[in-house]
């Protein structure tokens, strides 16, 4: 090979491997949040893929092991990327645990409410405020903020709780 052929093939092969490079560099925040799904949702599937055997009750369990953490570790990640929006709300009328507190858990849990990656909502012994976080996408994020402002309301139990007023009663 000849000196000049060398030449030719060391810049080519610069070149390639410098558009490359430039690719990478424009995607990487694409690969990251595509890497960070893919992994939150493996360990979401992991946390669920063996649960215990059903009790008397029909109850199961799941033990998260280590999956737990992996998945929180990646859904932050997402966050600091900007592709998870993370929502914190303290209810200012909602109290829990009340009635009313796990009625509103019934409507987290149900398709009544906008769309989320996950949400937590601690559970105390003793009444106090309603906390919730949400981790949505950021398009879903102003419907969470009035999802959230139209059950946070002082008659809560007037207004959603209507049928079960009556059955209460009876």
């Amino acid at each position: 090979m000849t000196r000049h052929r060398k030449l030719i093939l060391f810049l080519a092969v610069m070149a390639s491997l410098s558009i490359c490079g430039g690719v990478v560099l424009v995607n990487t925040r694409a690969f990251q949040v595509r890497y960070h799904n893919w992994r939150m949702k493996q360990a979401w599937q992991q946390r669920y893929s063996n649960p215990s055997p059903p009790t008397g009750d029909g109850l199961i369990s799941y033990s998260p092991g280590d999956a737990q953490p992996r998945y929180e570790y990646h859904r932050q990640k997402l966050v600091e990327l900007g592709d998870v929006a993370e929502r914190h709300y303290a209810f200012k009328h909602l109290q829990v645990p009340t009635r009313e507190s796990k009625h509103f858990t019934r409507l987290l849990l149900s398709d009544s409410c906008p769309s989320c990656i996950d949400f937590a909502s601690p559970y105390p012994n003793k009444p106090e405020p309603m906390q919730l976080v949400v981790w949505c996408r950021p398009a879903d994020a102003k419907a969470w903020d009035e999802f959230v402002a139209k059950y946070d309301v002082s008659d809560y139990r007037e207004r959603f709780m209507a049928g079960e007023k009556e059955s209460a009663a009876k």
